[in-house]
């Protein structure tokens, strides 16, 4: 015989969340948006990242053409300089020399006249 006091146990009981139609609709709608927002974002940030790296290897080949063509005024003035220096060490060999003549000129002109 059972005791008075045993207790039946108290049945699990689920609690289920009924939404209506237009709740289902809203909440599918809602997430869709969030999807798609998602998606969109992640596009534009790869269109972004790849109009940066077109961007960034157009620069750098600039800058490549520039750093060469620089070089190349450089070279082509120490060239210039080069050719100057010797230049003026010819003129002044030469000058030497009309010095040294006119000196002679002047002794023999000199010597005649006085």
């Amino acid at each position: 015989m059972p005791s008075k006091n045993f207790q039946k146990p108290n049945p699990i009981v689920h609690h289920h969340l009924v939404l209506k139609p237009h709740h289902k609709k809203i909440i599918i709608g809602g997430s869709s948006l969030v999807f798609i927002f998602m998606v969109t974002i992640g596009i534009f940030t790869y269109m972004m990242y790849i109009k940066q790296e077109v961007n960034y290897k157009s620069l750098d080949k600039k800058i490549t053409d520039l750093k060469k063509e620089t070089q190349t005024s450089v070279n082509s003035l120490s060239d210039q300089i080069i050719q100057s220096k010797t230049d003026i060490q010819n003129l002044s060999s030469n000058l030497g020399t009309i010095n040294e003549g006119l000196d002679l000129l002047k002794a023999s002109v000199g010597s005649d006249f006085s």
